[in-house]
Formats: C-alpha cells, structure tokens, sequence
C-alpha cells in the first residue's frame, strides 16, 4: 500500500512515554502543525508487547487514520523482540492503512521492518516520512495560484483581443456604420460631382468667350466700328466690283451710324493685294 503523500490523521503505536514519541510530536509540530497524531499508548517491551502492538493496529485501522507509525526506540535485541513475533508480522501485513515501520536504530532490523509498506530506521526518519512539510504545500500551491493567475490573465487578454475584433466586425457592419459610410460616399461623390461642375462651366465659359471673340471679328457692325463700310446698289446688292455701277448710279454707304447716298461720278481700277 501506497503511503499518502499528504496524511491529515497518523496513527502511532508506540510507548506513551519515550523518545519515540517525543520525536514524533516534534517533527510533526514543524513540519506541520495541522496534522493530527492519535496515539495508541502499547506496551512495546516485553510478554504483553505482542498482543498490545497487534490491538494497537486494528484499533487505528478501523479509526480510519490516513497512515500508522509501529515502533519504539532502540534497545537490545530482547527489547525490540515484540517486533519479531510473528502474530504481530501478520496484523501488519493484514492492516488496510499503509503501515511504517520504525523499529530501534537505523542499524536494527526486525520482522515487522520486511512486512512494513515502508521501513523508517528511527521513530523521527517515520515522522519525516508521514507528515509532509506545509511549507512545501503552502510553496506549491503558491506556485499554482500564481501559475493559474498567469493562465486566467492569459485567457482574459486573448478573450477581451476576441471581444475587441468581434466588436469592430460588428461595428463595421451595422446598421448606423453602413449609413454613416454610405454618407460620407455620397458626400465625397457629391463634392467630386460639384468641382466637375464647376469645372465644365469654366471650360464652357472660356469657349464661349472665344466663340463671342471670333464673332466679333465677324460682325459688320465691329468692322462699321472700326471705320469701314460697305456699299450696296439700288437694289441692296453689295458691291464688290466696280463692273457692277456705271457713271451717274446711285449707290448706298452704310456706315455706322446710318446711310450715304451717293452717285458715281467716276471709277478707278486698281489691284488689292
């Protein structure tokens, strides 16, 4: 049987008075003060120790303690000799609690040592091995709360990063967000639609100004502004040749201002180039 690493109740079948059992309070004392030793007070020297040991480890078996220490002190060999008898090997082998052994010296062997779940070579070494050191229980579970609170602050970071991506996911396809989008295209195509405007207007001002410019080079009347006229015959056909009048025709000049009636009193070739 397994000894339990972390024994709340241990059982010792020793000698009420003694160094035995004063070892054992002690080393259970600070190594851990809430473990509880109940202690069967057997006679271990002597005729009476064999049944006195043997009542010892059925009455803490059925206790229901988590281990039981069966030991004394050293001695002769005649003292330790109760651990050698054999009804006392089969009640240790026959116990359901895991049993240790602490017989004498570490030099001191006996029977109850080899059918022992564990042998311990003093009463004090049995202490050590039943009752663990709360300080290593306390250091250990530190270790896991801090272990654990590394965990959880791990998982808080990666649960909250999720949250935030699941939140601008869901923020980016709301509702509000698409409109809120939608406004700002419509705003920009507006503003975009608006300079092109502007633009063609410009352009088509520009080309009207050219177009009114080349017009104005056209017109009769900017010419007639400018000190020309033109002349036309009785019946308003202009005159572009002198083949077209003869001596003493009248003929029209329009001016700016108005009309010249004239008559033609003489012609005379000449070449335009």
């Amino acid at each position: 049987k397994a000894i339990p690493f972390f024994a709340k109740k241990i059982g010792i079948v020793t000698a009420s008075t003694g160094a035995a059992i004063q070892d054992i309070v002690n080393i259970s004392t600070r190594r851990n003060p809430y473990a509880q030793l109940i202690l069967y007070p057997a006679i271990v020297k002597g005729e009476a120790a064999p049944a006195s040991i043997i009542k010892g480890i059925h009455t803490l078996d059925q206790m229901g303690v988590d281990v039981i220490i069966v030991g004394r002190g050293g001695g002769s060999i005649e003292d330790l000799w109760g651990f050698n008898d054999e009804m006392v090997a089969r009640a240790i082998y026959d116990c359901k609690t895991p049993i240790i052994s602490a017989v004498g010296h570490e030099t001191d062997t006996t029977i109850a040592d080899f059918v022992a779940d564990l042998r311990a070579p003093t009463p004090s070494a049995a202490a050590e091995l039943a009752i663990c050191n709360i300080e290593d229980i306390f250091m250990e579970l530190t270790g896991y709360q801090e272990a654990m609170n590394r965990s959880m602050a791990r998982k808080i970071r990666d649960a909250r990063s999720r949250m935030e991506t699941a939140k601008m996911r869901l923020d980016y396809v709301s509702p509000s967000n698409q409109i809120l989008q939608k406004r700002q295209y419509l705003m920009d195509t507006e503003d975009k639609l608006q300079r092109l405007i502007e633009q063609k207007v410009k352009d088509n001002r520009h080309k009207l100004a050219l177009y009114i410019e080349k017009m104005n080079g056209l017109s009769p009347i900017e010419k007639l502004n400018k000190g020309y006229a033109f002349v036309t015959e009785k019946d308003d056909h202009v005159l572009t040749k002198i083949d077209q009048v003869a001596i003493g025709d009248i003929i029209t000049v329009k001016v700016v201002d108005g009309d010249i009636n004239a008559t033609v009193v003489d012609t005379i070739r000449r070449r335009r180039d």
